[in-house]
């Protein structure tokens, strides 16, 4: 996704790929294989990013809220995160979802927007 205008000083592209936690690439595969989908997209200009970040947010261990969690495993809903504290603050992100197959994923951070 495009994060910025055209007239932005600090342009930025992001990106979310999804990976077989089995094999999943390396950084450098992962690199080669955006820059040659935004040069097809954008010209010879994109084979020359001025940086490139890498996560695997997979083997991150605070990616849920249970960081004894196994890897592999699917997300484990918790309620409490869909409820607001003292009725002023709310959390609305994707990990807010009841639902572990949408945590993640586009569908469960609308809900939680319109939750919030």
């Amino acid at each position: 996704y495009d994060s910025c205008d055209e007239g932005s000083p600090d342009p930025c592209i992001g990106a979310f790929v999804e990976m077989p936690s089995a094999s999943p690439p390396s950084p450098a595969e992962v690199h080669e294989h955006l820059v040659e989908l935004l040069a097809r997209r954008y010209g010879d200009v994109a084979r020359q990013p001025s940086q490139f970040d890498f996560v695997a947010w997979a083997q991150e261990a605070w990616t849920t809220a249970d960081s004894t969690q196994p890897r592999d495993s699917m997300p484990v809903p918790v309620p409490v995160l869909a409820h607001s504290i003292d009725g002023v603050v709310f959390l609305a992100g994707t990990e807010t979802s009841q639902d572990a197959r949408s945590i993640g994923k586009l569908e469960s951070a609308v809900a939680a927007g319109l939750r919030a």
